[in-house]
């Protein structure tokens, strides 16, 4: 509900609702933070992409997964943009990178993105076990 409630607000009234989400992420609550961490990321919003990208330079490596996942659903060409970059990033954050990617794999110009960024990085077969063959199949 209050995953529901933190989306609603920063639908209805973001200019309220978006620095009380901004504090959510500080927040010594792992539960809270996390929910206001994907409540911006599904909001597609660019200031709760700004204030998602802020906050993720100070958060701790634990919370990665989370922010990742919140980049992957903001759907933008700017958080795909800043999420690309993980992947050239320790093994356990590229895997978390694309495991977050993964729910776009049948978009292919996205698809095509990740693929030629997990190339570049060296990171092939762990594409290849995230996003499957062409059709999504993984090996």
């Amino acid at each position: 509900m209050l995953s529901e409630a933190m989306m609603t607000a920063l639908a209805l009234a973001p200019d309220r609702a978006l620095p009380e989400l901004r504090a959510s992420l500080r927040a010594s609550e792992r539960g809270r933070r996390e929910l206001a961490i994907l409540a911006l990321g599904e909001s597609r919003r660019s200031d709760a992409l700004d204030a998602l990208l802020e906050a993720m330079e100070d958060a701790p490596s634990g919370d990665r997964a989370v922010y990742f996942t919140a980049l992957a659903l903001h759907r933008s060409a700017a958080a795909l943009a800043a999420l690309l970059p993980w992947l050239e990033s320790s093994k356990r954050d590229a895997e978390r990178a694309l495991d977050a990617l993964a729910v776009r794999r049948f978009e292919p110009s996205v698809r095509e993105r990740v693929r030629e960024a997990a190339s570049a990085a060296g990171r092939a077969a762990l594409f290849l076990a995230r996003f499957g063959d062409e059709q999504g199949e993984s090996s």
